[in-house]
């Protein structure tokens, strides 16, 4: 609506300026992002305008440099924002052309807030792929660095990797780092002589577990440190430093890999004997092993005698057609046996 004054002078209403401003609010959060439209807003009303990640942490304000919490909040409102992340948005609004506006500012960040979040939970799951896939090697190690330098990691660098159970929504907050998901966890990427442990420090305030693996370089050395910080962060609660890698894990790591079909084949025979008989074949089996292959330690460990032990031990020769006396055999039932554990 158009209001004529003396003269014949035309002037907007305070309803169709509002709109104005709305829509170009709009075209400016397209352009210029969140600074930008609340930089709208404030030279529209005057009035300041500060976006808050609760209880205090200023993301953008208008003018640059606004105090949180004010010295004078005297007309103001504090508009929440329904995001992830508990955001609300903070405008003077001593009129209603104000209060208005206002209003459909905390509309627009609200979208915006959103759309970041949803692209960076898409380049996490981006990311967290090319590393799942260069761990289990579906990828050759050119193709490798090709995705990782895409995702923003060097892949000449030197990293260590971060694995983060029910990791905090600020993860997305953190610089100079390269966050992906993968399977149950965050993972986080440090690339050069970054120390991890400030970040853990961090972390395990909110995090249930954190594994931590590497330094390592290259391609190769990103895979071993996120194996090592796989088998971490496994341990449970808090915060666990990466052992280095020893075969077994290292089979096991890779799904394409059909080693626990193949371990419960190697093992099939000894199941089938022990659900048929009431035996104890498998138990006998495992002790020995761990015992260094003695019969007298897993007799004692068993609590058996020692000849008892002999004779399971040659039942387990008949039915797996495997000579318990050859290492090849006692490495290939142990592995069986820490695949299936």
């Amino acid at each position: 609506m158009v209001e004529l004054l003396e003269g014949g002078a035309a002037v907007l209403t305070t309803g169709q300026r509002l709109r104005d401003v709305q829509r170009a609010m709009f075209d400016c959060l397209a352009d210029e992002g969140i600074d930008g439209l609340l930089a709208l807003f404030t030279a529209a009303t005057g009035e300041p305008c500060v976006l808050i990640r609760l209880p205090d942490q200023v993301i953008a304000s208008s003018p640059p440099g606004f105090r949180w919490p004010p010295d004078d909040a005297d007309g103001a409102q504090l508009l929440p924002i329904n995001a992830d992340v508990p955001h609300a948005l903070f405008a003077a609004a001593r009129t209603p052309f104000a209060d208005d506006l206002a209003g459909h500012v905390a509309g627009l960040a609200r979208l915006e807030l959103a759309r970041v979040q949803a692209l960076k939970a898409g380049r996490r799951e981006l990311t967290g792929q090319v590393i799942e896939d260069l761990v289990r090697s579906a990828i050759s190690s050119s193709e490798a660095a090709r995705r990782l330098t895409a995702a923003g990691v060097d892949p000449a660098a030197t990293h260590s990797v971060l694995l983060v159970s029910d990791a905090p929504v600020e993860l997305d907050d953190l610089t100079d780092v390269v966050v992906a998901r993968i399977g149950p966890y965050e993972a986080v990427v440090l690339e050069g002589d970054r120390s991890p442990h400030e970040l853990t420090r961090l972390l395990v305030k909110s995090a249930t577990s954190v594994g931590v693996g590497g330094p390592y370089r290259g391609v190769h050395g990103l895979r071993w440190a996120f194996l090592e910080a796989q088998e971490a962060v496994s341990r449970g609660p808090g915060v666990h430093e990466g052992r280095v890698i020893d075969m077994p894990r290292l089979l096991m790591s890779n799904p394409d890999l059909p080693v626990r079909e193949v371990a419960r084949k190697v093992l099939q025979p000894v199941l089938a004997f022990d659900a048929e008989h009431g035996g104890q074949l498998m138990r006998t089996l495992e002790v020995f092993l761990e015992s260094g292959g003695s019969p007298q330690l897993a007799a004692k460990e068993l609590f058996v005698h020692r000849n008892t032990v002999r004779y399971r031990l040659e039942q387990i020769e008949r039915v797996t057609g495997l000579s318990l006396s050859s290492v090849e055999a006692r490495v290939n039932l142990w592995l069986a046996m820490r695949a299936v554990a």
